[in-house]
């Protein structure tokens, strides 16, 4: 008989979420694994990068773009 490993957590805060992936992307990591709560009031997640997980290479990040206000324009024309 196979089991359902399925886990579903339920109305998790996104913002928060994206911010921790962003912080630990960009502190080197190249693998996650989440560790999930359900709990009556609200589920959560834990985000957990083991030591091996890091990235041995350092990343090359291009520039970032940047939207040209109103006066940059007006000077291209």
């Amino acid at each position: 008989m196979k089991k359902n490993k399925e886990v579903e957590l339920r109305k998790l805060p996104l913002h928060m979420f994206i911010v921790t992936l962003i912080e630990v992307f960009n502190s080197g990591a190249d693998f996650i694994d989440i560790v999930g709560e359900i709990d009556a009031a609200q589920d959560s997640i834990t985000v957990v990068v083991r030591e091996d997980y890091y990235s041995k290479e350092e990343r090359v990040y291009e520039e970032e773009t940047k939207l040209l206000s109103e006066d940059e324009l007006n000077q291209l024309i």
